[in-house]
């Protein structure tokens, strides 16, 4: 890139700085470019490893809140010829993270799902920016507490609700905002069978709290 030169008018030397900064700009371009598709093609091998039909993997990515993180979904074919849908997967610079989750009533394998894939699918997938002052910790064991109380609710309605409620509460590490939760997924009156509902109700949980709300609705 040549220098600016002397004797040149103001005007010529303005267009001169003008078009060295976009020629700059535009090689900042082609390289994060370049950077994004030989990520995005290491990502690909990556999962192909795990699949059944790996050469009818079909992805897809987005665009995200942290350079660091790679969203994204593959669509590939089971063992019978047919393609399964679209499978969420978020990779960290050091590997990825497949979405397996399935309803279930153990609570445990919903919370880990909830902390370690869908609490991240949000905050750096979804493009929901948390605002200013937000503790996102508070917010993950908001929603924790929100996937704690409904999974509750839910698998015990054979039970009293307030024994259900009580007896949460009282042996939870961090039941804050426990309580509340009860009482706002008992108003919604979801049946016994819906178990997709805790991970729904936690996932709108956290990406309320993220917006700066934390009042159990």
């Amino acid at each position: 890139m040549g220098l600016v030169g002397c004797g040149k008018s103001q005007e010529e030397i303005r267009l001169e700085k003008e078009n060295q900064a976009k020629a700059l700009e535009q090689e900042k371009i082609k390289k994060l470019e370049k950077e994004r598709i030989e990520t995005e093609n290491k990502i690909k091998e990556l999962v192909k490893n795990d699949l059944l039909d790996p050469e009818s993997a079909i992805f897809k990515f987005q665009s995200k809140n942290d350079s660091n993180i790679h969203c994204g979904t593959v669509n590939s074919k089971n063992r019978f010829g047919g393609y399964v849908g679209d499978t969420r997967f978020i990779y960290t610079g050091s590997g990825y993270v497949m979405d397996n989750y399935q309803p279930s009533d153990d609570l445990f394998k919903q919370t880990l799902h909830l902390l370690t894939f869908e609490q991240t699918w949000i905050s750096k997938c979804e493009g929901i920016k948390p605002k200013q002052k937000v503790d996102l910790k508070e917010c993950a064991n908001y929603s924790e507490m929100a996937l704690v109380a409904s999974h509750s609710y839910i698998n015990n309605q054979n039970l009293p609700f307030n024994d259900i409620k009580r007896i949460v509460v009282k042996v939870h590490k961090h039941p804050k905002h426990l309580s509340e939760f009860f009482d706002a997924v008992r108003k919604l009156n979801v049946s016994s069978e819906d178990q997709s509902f805790p991970m729904m109700y936690a996932k709108v949980q956290y990406a309320y709290c993220l917006e700066g709300n934390t009042s159990s609705k």
